[in-house]
């Protein structure tokens, strides 16, 4: 049985937490609510809801940037590090849980030192590096 004594903090909990989800939520309605409205609909009235909802705006996108390339490049940019970072992750897995030795110890360490560094602050210098061999936006 609760306390009464509990239901006005655990409801202001609440509260607070719809409050943070609105205001994170907000920005994605915009987008989405803007991309089903004509340009002159965006500058004139850009909290009301659309007069007319228009999927030309996705279909022009789609032409615009080659869609199609993009996802392919993307997809497959993503799927051969993931393979192989499952496949060598398992088997350096399998070797640290089998081996106790301080070598393994150390390479233990090490891949969690790697977890704990934020890949925002590897990834600049990547993508400069990238650019600098010109490999950015393009699959070879």
């Amino acid at each position: 049985m609760r306390r009464k004594s509990n239901i006005l903090p655990r409801t202001c909990f609440y509260l607070v937490l719809i409050l943070i989800t609105a205001i994170f939520l907000f920005p994605v309605y915009m987008i989405f609510v803007s991309s089903l409205k004509t340009q002159m609909e965006i500058f004139t009235s850009p909290f009301s809801l659309p007069k007319s909802i228009e999927f030309s705006n996705y279909i022009r996108a789609w032409e615009r940037i080659d869609f199609d390339r993009v996802l392919l490049n993307s997809f497959i940019m993503t799927s051969i590090p993931i393979i192989g970072l499952i496949i060598l992750g398992s088997m350096a897995a399998y070797v640290c849980a089998r081996n106790q030795s301080k070598i393994v110890n150390m390479i233990f360490t090490l891949f969690v030192s790697c977890i704990i560094v934020p890949f925002h602050t590897a990834m600049t210098p990547l993508v400069k590096f990238m650019s600098t061999l010109r490999l950015s936006d393009k699959l070879f």
